[in-house]
């Protein structure tokens, strides 16, 4: 069964159901790298013994690492761009980069960091993900699979992603969209939005 969240929108008009709440954009999540493209490593100490691996491992929940920021403006721009052709498709969108730590500006624990973007994962209709071999996007890409959101896959012939990622295209709610060039990814992510667009919202 789906975890009890309590979080998302009715499918069904029901006596707490106005019209307006029907007609709702669909609320897209996107994932995206984080740790790769940070000035900072989420974890630079090496432990050498298995005692210091298990005490680091015990504590991570409870203290914040410097997970890095992500200063680059050409990839925040990247990101935001790929908003906007959602934005402009007719859907909400939630970039957990910038709406959860603001950049890196804001500190997270591991935990705090895994909670709130499951849950906005949950409150979502649709998950786009930029995957490379971000470990955290796969992350959410599973999320999104086990709770039954259509998934789309942006995967850019200049960057490589995982064996199992390359897989994933034969599921029947994930969606490839593969591109060279910013009017690629354009032309085809505009594409696949409006195919789901013609689907129910959950």
């Amino acid at each position: 069964t789906r975890p009890s969240y309590g979080i998302l929108k009715p499918l069904v008009p029901s006596q707490t159901t106005t019209p307006s709440s029907l007609l709702r954009k669909p609320i897209a999540y996107l994932a995206a790298p984080f740790t790769d493209k940070a000035t900072e490593p989420a974890v630079t100490a090496v432990a050498h013994h298995d005692s210091d691996v298990q005490r680091r491992f015990e504590s991570w929940p409870d203290v914040a690492p410097a997970h890095g920021k992500i200063q680059d403006s050409n990839y925040r721009q990247y990101l935001e761009s790929i908003e906007t052709l959602v934005r402009e498709a007719g859907y909400q969108t939630f970039l957990p980069h910038r709406d959860v730590n603001r950049w890196g500006e804001r500190e997270l624990t591991p935990s705090q960091a895994a909670s709130e973007c499951t849950k906005h994962v949950f409150e979502s209709d649709v998950l786009i993900a930029l995957p490379e071999l971000s470990l955290g996007t796969h992350y959410e890409i599973g999320v999104a699979l086990g709770y039954g959101l259509p998934v789309v896959v942006l995967l850019s012939q200049d960057h490589n992603t995982s064996f199992i990622m390359q897989g994933l295209g034969s599921l029947p709610n994930v969606s490839f969209v593969t591109f060279s060039s910013a009017s690629d990814l354009r032309e085809r992510l505009t594409r696949a939005l409006t195919d789901l667009a013609a689907y129910p919202l959950r």
